[in-house]
Order: structure tokens, then C-alpha cells, then sequence
């Protein structure tokens, strides 16, 4: 579980990043448990590794009151699950990529802040929109719902795309990268950050093992000089 392996590296009165509140339960049968203990809204997803394709698909949970909406549709009974705190971000995650210490820093559209009146969102966070103005097929919910207003604020963000890339601080995940790597001990990987609404404090809510680096230009020759230099090293 990534949040094990973070939670260590979140030390010190002023952290450099934060990881959200969580839970983790045997059986989404037992989801009640975490009335009370979190905040909602609540993000469900389940503890498979990452490269099964159940592992990326999730649930954004608005009140306690959608509990009682019917989860057995899309989960087991079986099933491991971690439930956390969906962060509010304003739509929009960072996403960082390491290669052996060098960092590449890109944003994306992510979901729009929930609201308790919201509808239960169900989707896979792999089909969600790679880029801004565009339109995503990644949710499945009743319509006139929070899918059609993220489909329109990726339409209409340019303006707030632009107002958070101004307070990321490459030097700041540049610190997080080499943190994560000496604890890792990864020389391939990337990570998920959120910029919490109002606030902008950092959230880590991810960590990817050698993930797609096909968005990081000139990765291939940069792969292939780390790779040299590591069979000098042997």
C-alpha cells in the first residue's frame, strides 16, 4: 500500500507534502465503519496492484447519505478497498515523473470539487481526459450530473490551469523526487500531487512505478544513458 510507504516521509512540523486521511477495510461491506473517522467526500478504491485494471477504477463518494447507494454494483463483497479523503483541488492534478534523480513536471484535468449534493461518481482514472478542452467518457453516472459539469469546466479552465501552474514549485518537487527515490529506492517513477484548494498545500496521492514516460521528451536517450551508467556502475 503506497500510503505505508509515504507516510513516513510526512515528518517534521512543516512536511513537505501530505498524504490524505485513510482507511483501509477488508470488504467494502464495511464501509460505514468510516462515518465519523474521515471527511467527506470520500474516494473508494480498491488495494489490487497497479497493472490490473480494476485497480483504476474508482468511486468519489459525496455524504454519508450515498451510502446507501447500491456499491455492491461495481465491487465484490470480497474485495479490499482503501477508502480516503478526496482532496479538493479545482480540477486539476500534477503529475511528476522521475528518471534517476531529473524531474518533469506536466498538469492535467482532473475532477471538478465535489460537493455533498453531488451524485456518486463511478469512474476509471485511466480513461479520464489527458489534456484540457476535451470531453471525457470515463464516468458513468445519470446525466445532468457532475459528469456534465466536469465536461464543461474542460472547456472553460484555461484561466484556472493557468492561476494554479503559477504556484507549483518545481524546487519544492524536485525535494518530494528525491525524498520519495532515497525511500523508495526507485530509480524509474512517478507521482501524483494535488494542490489543495484555497490552501494550495501538497498532496502526494499517488506513487507509479516506471509509469508511461511517453509524454517526457527525449525520454529514450535519457533511458538509455541511465542505463549505460548503471552497467558502468556493475
Amino acid at each position: 500500500m503506497v500510503f505505508n510507504h509515504l507516510r513516513c516521509c510526512v515528518t517534521g512540523e512543516h512536511p513537505l507534502f501530505n498524504i490524505p486521511r485513510h482507511i483501509a477495510l477488508d470488504s467494502i461491506k464495511s464501509i460505514s465503519q468510516v462515518v465519523g473517522k474521515l471527511s467527506f467526500p470520500i474516494m473508494c478504491k480498491r488495494r489490487s496492484a497497479c497493472s490490473s485494471t480494476e485497480a483504476h477504477q474508482m468511486t468519489i463518494i459525496p455524504s454519508p447519505r450515498h451510502l446507501t447507494t447500491n456499491l455492491m454494483e461495481h465491487y465484490q463483497d470480497s474485495e479490499q478497498v482503501i477508502i480516503q479523503e478526496f482532496i479538493q483541488h479545482d480540477g486539476i492534478i500534477v503529475k511528476v515523473y522521475v528518471a534517476d534523480g531529473e524531474i518533469h513536471v506536466s498538469t492535467r484535468p482532473s475532477f471538478i470539487n465535489i460537493t455533498e449534493d453531488a451524485d456518486i461518481v463511478h469512474f476509471d482514472s485511466q480513461a479520464l481526459p489527458k489534456q484540457f478542452n476535451t470531453s471525457s467518457s470515463a464516468v458513468t453516472q445519470k446525466p445532468s450530473s457532475t459528469l456534465d459539469s466536469f465536461r464543461q469546466w474542460l472547456l472553460t479552465t484555461d484561466d484556472l490551469q493557468t492561476q494554479k501552474q503559477a504556484h507549483i514549485d518545481h524546487d519544492r518537487l524536485q525535494r518530494i523526487a528525491d525524498l520519495l527515490q532515497k525511500q523508495l529506492g526507485l530509480t524509474f517513477f512517478g507521482f501524483d500531487v494535488l494542490l489543495e484548494s484555497g490552501t494550495n498545500d501538497y498532496y502526494v496521492v499517488d506513487v507509479n512505478y516506471f509509469p508511461s514516460f511517453k509524454n517526457v521528451p527525449h525520454f529514450q536517450p535519457m533511458f538509455i544513458n541511465i542505463l549505460k551508467k548503471v552497467l558502468r556502475s556493475i
